[in-house]
């Protein structure tokens, strides 16, 4: 709505009024490391970070109240530290692509898991947090992601209802020099 800016901290997520530079709402978090806004809806944002946590907001009545979990069931927190996520919208559909540091990629649609492409980004150890999924943004006809040891995967939208999108091309990105 171009009136609230959202910001958080490691356990706090903060919405404030940046016109009349007053805070409107604070809400507890689970160790937060990123936050979007939904791309159509300014009242909804997710939050991100380790310990496998992913989770929706909706702003209302002045207070951000959390969405049913989505995704509960489908990450351990021991080795599925959500790294990165982004909010895409495709072909009128909202999408919520989110990656984490063992290598998956993980499709939410309607507050629902869509699919789990399991190791899209095959992951030497999951100790190591320098790896992992580092990004995730929209293509044309799906979106790529990218991970820290230079590995892109593109995926595009599928055209089947149980799985809409699939992995169409993972390449190494060569390293230029400085």
């Amino acid at each position: 709505d171009s009136k609230t800016l959202v910001t958080a901290t490691r356990n706090t997520v903060f919405g404030w009024d940046w016109r009349k530079s007053s805070l409107l709402f604070s809400s507890d978090t689970k160790d937060t490391s990123t936050l979007v806004y939904h791309p159509r809806d300014a009242l909804e944002i997710a939050t991100s970070g380790p310990q496998a946590h992913l989770q929706l907001w909706r702003y209302v009545h002045k207070q951000l109240k959390p969405r049913p979990k989505i995704i509960d069931f489908c990450l351990k927190p021991e080795k599925d530290s959500v790294t990165t996520h982004a909010w895409l919208w495709l072909d009128d559909t909202d999408v919520l692509v989110a990656g984490t540091l063992s290598g998956d990629v993980l499709v939410i649609q309607r507050n629902e898991l869509n699919c789990k492409f399991m190791l899209a980004h095959p992951i030497s150890t999951s100790q190591d947090h320098s790896v992992g999924i580092r990004a995730v943004s929209a293509l044309e006809t799906g979106f790529v992601s990218m991970c820290a040891q230079g590995v892109a995967c593109v995926f595009i939208r599928s055209g089947d209802q149980t799985q809409k999108f699939h992995l169409a091309r993972r390449f190494q990105l060569n390293q230029v020099a400085t």
